[in-house]
């Protein structure tokens, strides 16, 4: 702050704001508003959350509309606000009222900097860290004339609105990158994608013919039980309906899905070895090393069954609903497929890995893997029912054109996608840098005709000095006065005990002690004192416990309520 621009003062947090220190009772105020730690939500001074002060139990500190509140339990969240209305707020919340000098929007973005946070940062100690008052009224600030802080506000406001804007613009992105994704597989496996570059194939009957001879299927049959559950799609003419078990390269290993129960357990888990596959790997398309499972090459011979090979179609057979799919890579080591797990081994005379994992991700598979987990409570598919699913298989040649237009829509989306992502990432530092700019004096012009900021603190520290040197009420002993001969009654109902006290004073009485006490609060005082055995009625008790009569009321009535005291129609006791 060494050059700070025209009419422009330093200063700090401190001489901005005063701390509103007032707490109260919850119980006395039970219907006032409740903010709590939670209720303001973090980076955005949005308040989610208003509940009431009857709901909570410990001390509160009262605020006013206005006020700006701060949350002091874990600075870092940068829970920053400023409520509308008069209430109260967790103990945890500063209620920080702004002096003439600033108004409370100024204070709040200020605070709200990343300069203010790692200010705050260097603060806050312990397991649940937070910062004192005393320590963050002493973070410096440069202060401009106030009609220049309104601009400032007014300026920052317009910006970030339109950041926010841009913001809910970007955030649509992802959706409508996973639509078109999904749009393109429908036009893909419906044959719309590739319908000018289609050419008549005889080849993919006849490899079907000879799969279904080759497994001794019984065609007719076969074409019942396929023409029975076909999706309700269109396929070409030169296309096929064709089940998994047909297009798996054969019946016997290249279709199965994990082992079963106690054949793999945690205890076979090893370090290092024969890497396991599980359902997270399928779903986020990743075969990383970072924390994968292993077991030993004994275990993966007997588990030689549930092998994935590179080049594998791999799918889950759980979910909401199942039919997550993924290639094993090609570069990969040879893996075993853990519960909830499938592989499909195609065959090449009838499908490649690549247009079969597109085919299973397209809405024509992934409503057939619906429709058969509809109503079943948890979302599994049995490998039979797997079974079941036909799949539209073009021509080999069609397939890898379909492939290729579909690899290179997906790489320029996904490029969007990081791009989004980018943008995304540099939208926080475009606010902190608006910020930065603002409170360096860059955002708004200067105005010479405004008051100058060390000119507008001197006066505001003259009337803070007038202020203080008017004689103050005294604070500290709590007096009650009880005028000459008079009795002073109080009847009160506690347990099952009806008790009355009478004091007569004639002469002002000093009542030294008060509820709130340290030593009275939430503790057993009352009992205390009986237990000295002084004491064998509630009037000498209450002479003793030297607390107003309300006071010593709402003691007793919650040492009883609390056990530490045992009421009686006759006398009272400690627990």
């Amino acid at each position: 702050m060494s050059d700070l621009p025209s009419g422009w003062a330093k200063t700090s947090l401190g001489e901005l704001v005063t701390l509103r220190a007032k707490k109260a009772d919850p119980a006395t105020v039970p219907d006032h508003p409740f903010i709590g730690l939670d209720g303001i939500e973090p980076h955005t001074s949005e308040i989610i959350n208003v509940g009431k002060a009857a709901d909570v139990k410990s001390a509160v500190a009262c605020f006013e509309a206005g006020d700006v509140l701060y949350s002091r339990l874990r600075p870092y969240l940068n829970k920053v606000t400023i409520p509308d209305f008069d209430g109260v707020a967790s103990a945890e919340i500063y209620a920080l009222q702004p002096t003439g000098a600033t108004d409370a929007e100024f204070v709040r973005r200020r605070i709200m900097t990343g300069e203010f946070l790692e200010f705050a940062a260097l603060l806050d100690k312990g397991d649940r860290p937070r910062v004192s008052y005393k320590d963050i009224s002493s973070f410096p600030i440069a202060l401009p004339p106030k009609a220049e802080q309104r601009r400032i506000v007014a300026k920052v406001d317009e910006m970030t609105a339109r950041i926010a804007r841009g913001r809910k613009e970007l955030d649509r992105i992802p959706t409508l990158i996973a639509r078109y994704k999904q749009r393109l597989l429908a036009l893909a496996f419906s044959g719309e994608l590739t319908a000018g570059w289609r050419k008549a194939s005889p080849a993919l009957q006849t490899a079907l013919e000879k799969v279904r001879k080759g497994r001794n299927t019984d065609t007719k049959l076969a074409r019942r039980k396929r023409a029975a559950s076909l999706p309700d799609f269109d396929i070409p003419k030169t296309w096929a309906w064709i089940s998994p078990d047909e297009v798996a390269a054969d019946a016997k290993y290249s279709i199965g899905i994990g082992p079963f129960g106690s054949n793999l357990v945690r205890t076979d888990y090893r370090e290092s070895g024969v890497r396991l596959v599980f359902v997270r790997d399928i779903r986020r398309e990743k075969f990383e090393d970072s924390d994968a499972r292993y077991v030993d090459q004994s275990k993966a011979a007997e588990l030689h069954q549930h092998i994935a090979s590179p080049g594998d179609v791999l799918i889950t057979k759980m979910g909401d609903p199942p039919g997550d799919s993924s290639l094993f890579p090609m570069d990969a080591e040879p893996a075993v497929i853990t519960a909830d797990c499938i592989k499909l081994t195609p065959n090449d005379q009838l499908a490649t890995a690549k247009y079969l994992n597109f085919a299973i991700r397209s809405e024509i598979v992934q409503s057939q893997f619906k429709a058969i987990t509809a109503g079943v409570a948890q979302q599994k598919v049995s490998l039979d029912r797997f079974r079941q699913l036909a799949l539209p298989i073009a021509p080999l040649d069609e397939q890898a054109e379909i492939v290729r237009r579909i690899e290179a829509a997906f790489s320029w989306l996904d490029r969007m996608a990081a791009n989004h992502a980018a943008a995304a990432r540099l939208l926080p530092k475009l606010d902190a840098a608006i910020l930065a700019k603002a409170f360096r004096g860059e955002l708004v012009p200067q105005d010479p005709n405004d008051e100058p900021a060390a000119k507008l603190l001197e006066r505001i520290k003259a009337e803070r000095e007038a202020e203080g040197a008017k004689p103050k009420k005294r604070r500290g002993t709590r007096r009650v006065h009880h005028l000459e001969a008079v009795d002073i009654t109080a009847v009160a109902s506690v347990g099952t005990a009806t008790l009355q006290v009478t004091r007569t004073r004639k002469k002002a009485a000093t009542m030294n002690k008060r509820r709130q006490d340290d030593d009275v609060k939430d503790k057993p005082y009352l009992a205390g004192l009986l237990k000295s055995g002084r004491f064998g009625d509630a009037q000498s008790l209450f002479r003793a416990a030297d607390l107003p009569v309300a006071d010593f009321y709402k003691q007793l009535a919650w040492e009883i309520d609390a056990g530490h005291i045992v009421d009686s129609a006759d006398e009272l006791k400690p627990a």
